[in-house]
């Protein structure tokens, strides 16, 4: 996934840190982790990044049997932020009811971790209406507002701060 969890395979490859080892790997861009899990049980790809929640729930269903190789990320405030645009109504989690919100994709950790979050804070998250997208969409859809909100991670939260002054109103993993 083009987010910043997945950088140091970037730099190892770059490297040649694969290479050194004998080891000749071909990075594919995905979605989400939950998109990789078909490419794994038919052989396309023999490792994916991803989530605990995803990985577990496919695991539990007998979709496919996992061997997990390491953790590669681990949640703490600030990096899981549902943002907004500057001039957004949205100003709070109780505002979000009823509004479009972008996820990279349906059943993901981010919209789990968002559905907890805004039950968490007494909001009822079943009127909320998503749009899957790319995280790499997720500013411009927000500029054109295609969407009321975005759950968005690292490097793209920092760029839409940045660049359009997106306003964070709720943070998923705190």
């Amino acid at each position: 996934m083009p987010i910043v969890d997945v950088a140091p395979v970037y730099i190892a490859s770059r490297a040649g840190y694969f290479r050194d080892e004998g080891v000749d790997i071909q990075i594919t861009m995905l979605q989400g982790g939950g998109a990789g899990i078909p490419s794994l049980v038919n052989g396309e790809l023999d490792v994916v990044f991803g989530n605990w929640m995803t990985f577990f729930t496919a695991q539990a269903k007998g979709t496919v049997d996992l061997r997990f190789v390491a953790d590669g990320y681990r949640g703490g405030p600030g990096m899981f932020l549902v943002l907004v645009s500057p001039d957004s109504q949205v100003r709070s989690a109780k505002d979000l009811a009823g509004r479009k919100v972008a996820v990279n994709m349906r059943g993901s950790v981010s919209e789990f971790l968002f559905r907890v979050a805004l039950k968490a804070q007494r909001v009822d998250p079943t009127g909320v209406q998503f749009a899957e997208m790319p995280f790499p969409d997720m500013q411009a859809a927000l500029r054109r507002k295609d969407i009321d909100a975005a759950i968005i991670v690292e490097p793209f939260l920092t760029r839409a701060v940045r660049e359009m002054g997106a306003v964070p109103v709720l943070d998923t993993m705190t």
